[in-house]
C-alpha cells in the first residue's frame, strides 16, 4: 500500500527489460542483486537491509 507519494532521494528510475519502469534504490537495481540476496550473500543482504532501514 502506498502511504506517501514522495520518492526517497536515494531511489533512482530506469527503463528495464521490455520498457518496464523500475523505481528503487540503485543497489536494488544492480544486476543479480535479488538472486544474491536470496542465496544469502552478505553483501547483498546488507544492501537490502540498509535500504529497508532507511525507509523506516
Amino acid at each position: 500500500m502506498t502511504v506517501d507519494g514522495a520518492i526517497p532521494e536515494s531511489w533512482t528510475a530506469r527503463i528495464g527489460e521490455g520498457g518496464v519502469l523500475e523505481l528503487a534504490p540503485a543497489a536494488w537495481l544492480a544486476l543479480g542483486i535479488w538472486e544474491a540476496y536470496y542465496d544469502g550473500d552478505p553483501t547483498a543482504v546488507d544492501a537490502v537491509e540498509s535500504e529497508l532501514q532507511a525507509l523506516r
